[in-house]
């Protein structure tokens, strides 16, 4: 047993606990799901920001609609998944299950961008909107069901960092080049095929979830232990469960948030702040610099295996942060640099902080927990979006508002990550080396086994 009181006495790197032999075929076929894994996602990041890749006088011109209708078609997709993504994980968890919930949110993302697509066609706008929302009541809830996937499959394994930093590069990166690749296919046919273009990776994202959910039917049967007999039925989520989330978990969520407001939030306003700051230089290649600079993720997923100790990882990466906003903002240092240490900061947060959520949390609240996680971060960076928005209004287009905001989150950042490091030193389940955090959770499993009496039918 780890004394907590030792914490920084455990080794770094490796163990001498010895690790189980696992067989090659099984590394292949973990490999493979997450293959279908990173995929599934691909045409919802993809068609996100389609209408964005166009603009407002684009969209408005051709729907025949003034340009403020062109902010509906985000707003019906944002607003509804603060709520929906918690009821999806709650039907994860405690209805649908794995294989459904994917089958079913992938197949509403498909069909709602369809009906997008069409809508080009038609030009219709109500069409549009409707194809967005059925579209936004898949795609979040999408997300949540791939982390799931990554958390089945990967956690307690020694690459669960790097399977979800893969998980999220490659998502990402659709999302980085469907600016520029859905431009030139409206530039070189039409914009209606450039929708069907959208539309058609969102179907191929379909046929992997089916790929996925097959794969998972495998893995179930593989995994089955016959001899233990049948495991007991797990109880129905409560609301008192989500009471039992420890304070740890809360903090980690206040960190994401901390991270994405600022960052994407930044991003979505970059594209006028650089036309002030820096006239001379190519907007577009600024703020696309940090979604490629991130495909470094897995690297860093690499290195967060292997050493653990993921709040130090995301400590720096929040140091990164703060200097990239100061240097934009209070210096004559080119902005490329700022931005590539917001794609360092970017590839870090997908890597060492998605997977704090699964030590933190019993394994039958996992979907409702990434649930809670994301309709918390849509509703910050909704709500952040529109504050942000109306103070440059309100004080003629000033960014150094925005930046001095940014720059205040970025420390509160810094401080919930020092609170994290110092809880941790008890518990040693989030900023440890991972042969330690493999047996803290033997030994909470065995307690929380200890308080749940089997179900008898």
């Amino acid at each position: 047993m780890v004394n907590a009181d030792n914490i920084e006495n455990q080794p770094i790197v490796g163990s001498s606990e010895e690790e189980p032999n696992i067989p090659l075929s099984e590394h292949l076929f973990k490999y493979l799901g997450l293959f279908f894994i990173c995929f599934v996602p691909l045409g919802s990041y993809f068609t996100y920001d389609v209408p964005g890749a166009f603009g407002d006088i684009a969209i408005a011109n051709w729907y025949n609609v003034d340009e403020v209708s062109y902010g509906v078609l985000y707003s019906v997709y944002s607003f509804p998944n603060i709520i929906m993504v918690v009821i999806g994980g709650y039907l994860l968890d405690g209805i649908l299950g794995l294989r459904a919930s994917l089958v079913i949110f992938s197949g509403l993302v498909t069909v709602g961008q369809v009906l997008f697509a069409l809508s080009a066609n038609l030009k219709l706008f109500w069409v549009a909107v409707l194809g967005r929302v059925v579209y936004g009541l898949g795609a979040e809830t999408l997300y949540i069901v791939s982390f799931a996937y990554v958390s089945v499959w990967f956690f307690g394994r020694k690459d669960y960092a790097l399977a979800f930093a893969f998980a999220n590069t490659i998502g990402r990166l659709g999302g980085a080049t469907d600016l520029n690749v859905t431009v030139k296919i409206a530039a070189k046919f039409s914009l209606p095929v450039a929708f069907w273009f959208g539309a058609g990776l969102c179907m191929l994202s379909f046929l992997f979830s089916l790929g996925l959910a097959y794969l998972e039917t495998i893995r179930m049967k593989r995994e089955e232990q016959p001899d233990q007999g049948p495991k007991p039925e797990a109880p129905p989520i409560t609301l008192s469960d989500i009471k039992e989330f420890p304070v740890s978990y809360w903090l980690v969520l206040i960190l994401i948030i901390t991270y994405f407001v600022p960052v994407f939030v930044f991003i979505t306003i970059a594209k006028d702040l650089f036309l002030a700051f820096f006239p001379t230089l190519n907007s577009a290649d600024l703020i696309s610099l940090p979604y490629y600079v991130a495909s470094i993720s897995p690297i860093i997923g690499f290195m967060v295996d292997k050493v653990g100790r993921n709040l130090y990882f995301l400590l720096v990466s929040s140091v990164l942060v703060l200097l990239s906003f100061i240097f934009i903002g209070y210096t004559s240092m080119s902005p490329f640099v700022g931005m590539a240490f917001l794609g360092v900061a970017i590839g870090t947060i997908f890597a060492a902080a998605m997977v704090l959520i699964n030590p933190l949390i019993k394994a039958s609240c996992i979907g409702i927990a990434f649930g809670i996680m994301s309709g918390i971060i849509n509703g910050s960076i909704a709500l952040s979006t529109l504050i942000i928005n109306s103070l440059l209004q309100k004080f003629n287009n000033n960014y150094m508002i925005a930046i001095v905001i940014f720059i205040a989150l970025s420390v509160v950042s810094i401080v919930d990550i020092i609170a994290l490091i110092l809880i941790d030193r008890k518990h040693q389940l989030i900023n440890v080396h991972p042969s330690v955090q493999k047996e803290k959770l033997k030994e909470k499993e065995a307690m929380e086994a200890e308080k749940t009496p089997l179900l008898v039918n």
